[in-house]
């Protein structure tokens, strides 16, 4: 507010015409010191019990006057308060929050405070207090305020000036802060009578969705400030910008709305899509007319094959990993000794059902969302026909995922089968060649420049202080993307042995093939993070990212566009966007389209410096109206984005027209009257109509009372008198 609003508390002097207020207590006024007091009457009892000790007749009543004069020097008397014109404080409580921006509020605001402290000026003793409250958020809180204002003695008056809505009152809670007659409440209202506004709630929004399927929610709609119905219509706006009308209601009424999304139901992940009713004529704002919410979609049921070649530690983590997610659905297989081992064991000692490889890697191989071959080798268990088909199932948009051992540079390797298409790195050497042994460790598990920046990887955290691994697998060829890799650590043995490696080699690699994903690490001891023996690492945090970047969870995409809206300071609202890609470019443009048809372009340049990054960002200010909770969309490259300006408070949104239906009951139980802010805003001593009342102009006066004594000093000489007169005529029987 303008200075007009910042009034302080100023003393005012006074004359004050004292008047007695029937409020009296006892106060003592000694005419010496206590002790002497004290002294004299224990002397006095003393030869009063001396008296009666001895029966000497008239003790006692001259003991009595004894008494009187003692109480007489004690200086009891009553203290009456005292009650007079004194300084006076009228509270104004100014409404700060965000919907006083609407219209012509702030401005009637700043005259009302105005008026009341010109007003001020002709009253005796009358001093404008002027208290903002709302301004902090969220929400527009009164009561705080109202209740600290009650607590001040001098308080003869209180103003609020506001629309009217305060989200911590309600007409219940705020008769709670009725004060008494002598400090009226008084309302002005800033806006205009008979004022409307339409406002959407969102009375069921289910927490998720599962993929695949439609979305329903319930809404409503309110028109606050009006007395009947009216009919609306219901508007999504995707995020590809498309608008379409899914419903017709009235006003008051619930209504349910299914999504009408394409094929195929919604898709994993986080879609806003935006939700608004039509506008009401007249009304004083459309702002929450609409709502952006977000749709979280889930997979139902993850469906995970996992094949281990050998019983070993591994094969724990994955379990562990797998089961502790309830919506997975595993089949695993441990492959507990292979074909050519013999052995006195029966199969069906082994094993409880036959491996069924006909089942998993031909009928029902394309139902599950990930494979998992953890040290697997064929061993001529699965024929070339059911490899060719897991290499197609990938190609076809499935996912894989394998950890390499030993096993692979043996017989029935991986690289041996038709399942070598798809897989991003080679471990064979060429015919002729001889085969290499296994790595030696112990290795420093890191991220590579690319894995710095890739979503599987980027939010590893503690990256340089993790434990290490002790044998890895060396690839001869690498065809896909090093995520992490294996450095050797300087406690290696001065003088190398067979299978020893001083140079860095990649630990994790992953890849496309068709449609589909693959990942290949390179060892299979990601167990040893678990381990609280040496340094841990983020074992389950790697191989669960790992899992939903091959099932292609969109909060993984290394290739994304993603945009955010903020208010900045003079109300500046900012667009960012942000253009992560796979390799360097030098620049993108970005369409923007807004909700009310704008079409805008938003050019996304590397930091500065760099001529080209894989990383694009671009800033785009707005205009200063741009109402929060609409959604603009935003598409580059067949890529595409939504961002929109959060609501910085739903609740004070909630009801926008200005009312003195919450603080009437209020003003009316403490003797305040009401006037909108059209009106002249002026105080008036008493409950004088036309006017703000101002009460307390007798008031008790802190600190000043009247002292009559108890004992007048003609009735303790009489009453002494007499006393002493009936002791002297008893002793003189």
């Amino acid at each position: 507010m303008t200075n007009l609003l910042s009034g302080g508390h100023e003393a005012s002097k006074a004359i004050f015409t004292v008047m007695p207020h029937p409020l009296p207590h006892l106060v003592w006024h000694p005419s010496m010191p206590w002790w002497v007091i004290g002294t004299l009457g224990a002397c006095a009892a003393s030869l009063a019990l001396l008296g009666l000790v001895q029966r000497q007749r008239g003790t006692l009543p001259v003991a009595l006057a004894l008494g009187v004069g003692l109480l007489w020097l004690a200086g009891p008397g009553i203290s009456t308060p005292l009650k007079g014109v004194r300084p006076r404080t009228v509270a104004v409580l100014v409404d700060q929050s965000p919907s006083m921006a609407l219209g012509q509020r702030r401005q009637q605001a700043r005259k009302a405070v105005a008026s009341l402290q010109a007003s001020a000026r002709s009253l005796a003793d009358v001093t404008v207090r002027v208290v903002p409250f709302g301004a902090e958020g969220p929400s527009t809180k009164l009561l705080p305020a109202l209740a600290q204002v009650q607590r001040w003695p001098d308080l003869a008056a209180s103003v609020i000036v506001s629309d009217g809505q305060a989200t911590d009152a309600t007409p219940q809670s705020a008769l709670s802060l009725a004060t008494s007659p002598a400090a009226p409440l008084s309302l002005i209202v800033a806006g205009q009578k008979g004022e409307t506004d339409r406002s959407l709630t969102l009375t069921g929004l289910p927490p998720y969705v599962v993929a695949g399927e439609k979305a329903t929610l319930t809404a409503r709609a309110d028109d606050h400030g009006a007395t009947t119905s009216a009919p609306v219509t219901w508007r999504l706006r995707m995020a590809d910008g498309t608008v379409r009308e899914v419903a017709h209601s009235r006003t008051g009424e619930p209504t349910t709305i299914t999504l009408p999304l394409g094929p195929g139901g919604l898709k994993a992940g986080t879609t806003p899509v935006e939700i608004s009713v039509s506008p009401r004529p007249g009304e004083v704002s459309s702002a929450n007319n609409h709502r952006v919410i977000k749709l979280v979609a889930v997979r139902n049921r993850l469906r995970v094959v996992l094949v281990s070649g050998s019983p070993q530690q591994s094969t724990r983590v994955w379990r562990r990993l797998l089961k502790s997610d309830s919506t997975v659905d595993l089949v695993h297989f441990t492959i507990l000794r292979a074909p050519e081992m013999e052995d006195d064991a029966l199969p069906s000692e082994l094993a409880l059902i036959p491996f069924p490889t006909k089942t998993l890697f031909k009928d029902k191989l394309r139902s599950f969302d990930l494979v998992i071959l953890d040290r697997f080798a064929t061993q001529g268990l699965l024929p070339d026909a059911y490899m060719q088909n897991m290499a197609d199932y990938v190609k076809g948009g499935g996912a894989l995922l394998v950890t390499t051992g030993p096993e692979q540079l043996e017989g029935g390797a991986l690289e041996e089968t038709p399942l070598a298409s798809v897989l991003p790195a080679r471990l064979l050497p060429a015919p002729g060649v001889p085969m290499p042994s296994p790595q030696v460790g112990p290795y420093s598990i890191v991220p590579t420049e690319r894995g710095r920046h890739h979503p599987i990887t980027s939010a590893l955290g503690g990256a340089g202080q993790w434990g290490p691994w002790y044998r890895m697998m060396r690839p001869l060829q690498t065809t896909g993307e090093v995520l992490l890799e294996a450095r050797p650590q300087s406690n290696l043995p001065t003088t190398p042995s067979e299978g020893d490696s001083r140079t860095t080699q990649p630990a994790l690699i992953i890849g496309q093939a068709g449609k589909g994903r693959v990942a290949m690490m390179m060892s299979g001891q990601s167990w040893l993070w678990s381990r609280p023996l040496d340094r841990s690492g983020p074992q389950m945090q790697l191989l669960d990212r790992l899992a939903h970047w091959l099932m292609k969870e969109p909060s993984l995409e290394e290739n994304r566009l993603t945009a955010t809206m903020t208010r900045g300071a003079g109300g500046k609202v900012v667009l960012a966007a942000t253009r992560v890609l796979e390799k360097p470019a030098a620049r993108a443009t970005v369409q923007v389209n807004g909700p009310e048809g704008q079409h805008l372009t938003l050019v996304l340049q590397p930091p500065a410096g760099q001529e080209q990054a894989t990383v694009l960002s671009g800033q785009l200010t707005l205009p200063a109206n741009t109402e929060p909770e609409e959604l603009w969309c935003l598409k580059l490259d067949g890529l595409s984005a939504t961002a929109w300006l959060p609501s910085q408070d739903q609740a004070e949104n909630r009801d926008l027209h200005s009312t003195a239906g919450v603080l009437g009951p209020l003003v009316a139980k403490t003797g305040g009257h009401i006037v909108w802010g059209a009106g002249k805003a002026t105080l008036l001593e008493g409950s004088a109509k036309g006017g703000i009342p101002v009460g307390g102009r007798m008031a008790m006066l802190p600190g000043q009372f009247s002292w009559h004594a108890l004992l007048p000093l003609w009735a303790v000489l009489a009453l002494m008198a007499g006393l002493l007169g009936v002791g002297w005529r008893r002793a003189s029987e």
